[in-house]
């Protein structure tokens, strides 16, 4: 899917991020943001990195705080490496100042303006609806060509293995059969390993047969080997995973590896409240509120997308605000 804007903004500037793209939103533009567009279980900097090459439009909430962000600073980067995206839109949200150079370097096509503040409004500054409405006339002289999507259609109903600790066997077998009620094909096994067939060969069978695992991460899964057995095949032969997060318990060790870039529900208090939103989520249908805080940027680049219309941008302006933002680490 083509967003029309693509949103980088610090986690501390959330609402502020939030509030920005109900506004876009309401002028007819499609946004991307992290935490709204990222489904539980897909791997996070790949999909933050492939929106980034196709959104129309780069929009970088500056502020104190996005000097100090890591992801900010990363998506930016990618932006520029890309060089498929055809805007770079600059929108300070608070007193912070951009570095002088950043100012005079920045294309002369990209608003370098202020947030309005309540009913203040200083020379060059906007309200969130007319940076949204700028965005709608950005958004109409830019054509991207055809791209297929690599994350595909989750829509159709897809068998799914249920990863769980036997401490947690009430849980597990009541997430089962919501999921089995509400059309999906699940695996369980509690249910699904047949009488006098090994144990390890009917996990096997399981995990082949299944196109999405679900681990339901508690206090009990630290010393299941079992469970970190199935997580590894998973990840081995690449199916979806989607940690289901039981309670707050921290994920270390192997489980940490190869757990904490994915998109995960957190679903404490009350898991049987997030019963809809890991349906959805096997669907391939995106809810609110869902956390990721673990992902570390560090894949390189698969390059730029076919068929894309390029805005040319000089490398000296690259040169430029790279070194800006190391300056700022």
């Amino acid at each position: 899917m083509i967003y029309d804007v693509f949103i980088s903004y610090s986690r501390r500037d959330m609402l502020i991020a939030d509030e920005i793209c109900k506004s876009i939103q309401s002028v007819g533009l499609s946004c991307f943001t992290d935490r709204n567009n990222i489904p539980p279980g897909s791997d996070y900097v790949e999909y933050l990195r492939t929106a980034i090459r196709r959104c129309k439009i780069f929009l970088y909430i500056a502020s104190d705080n996005s000097y100090n962000s890591q992801w900010s600073h990363y998506e930016l980067k990618e932006f520029l490496d890309e060089q498929s995206i055809q805007e770079l839109f600059v929108y300070v949200v608070d007193n912070c100042e951009l570095p002088e150079d950043l100012l005079n370097e920045i294309d002369e096509k990209s608003i370098r303006i202020r947030r309005s503040c309540g009913t203040e409004k200083r020379d060059g500054s906007i309200t969130d609806i007319e940076l949204a409405i700028q965005l709608l006339k950005a958004s109409e002289e830019i054509i991207m060509g055809n791209i297929d999507d690599e994350y595909g259609n989750f829509a159709e109903t897809r068998t799914v293995f249920i990863s769980h600790s036997h401490s947690d066997n009430a849980i597990a077998d009541e997430i089962y059969n919501y999921l089995s009620m509400n059309g999906l094909n699940c695996w369980i096994d509690l249910h699904d390993i047949p009488p006098g067939i090994p144990y390890a060969q009917a996990i096997m069978e399981g995990l082949k047969s299944s196109d999405s695992l679900v681990v339901l991460y508690s206090k009990n899964v630290i010393e299941s080997h079992d469970m970190l057995d199935e997580i590894q095949e998973a990840h081995t032969t690449q199916k979806r995973i989607i940690p289901f997060l039981l309670d707050d318990t921290p994920m270390i060790g192997q489980f940490r590896y190869y757990l904490a870039r994915r998109q995960w529900i957190k679903a404490y208090p009350g898991y049987d409240e997030h019963l809809k939103e890991l349906l959805c989520a096997l669907k391939g249908e995106v809810q609110n509120s869902i956390g990721v805080e673990n992902a570390t940027p560090n894949r390189k680049s698969r390059g730029s997308l076919n068929g894309t219309k390029k805005k040319k941008k000089s490398r000296s302006l690259n040169e430029i605000i790279k070194g800006i933002l190391n300056l700022w680490k």
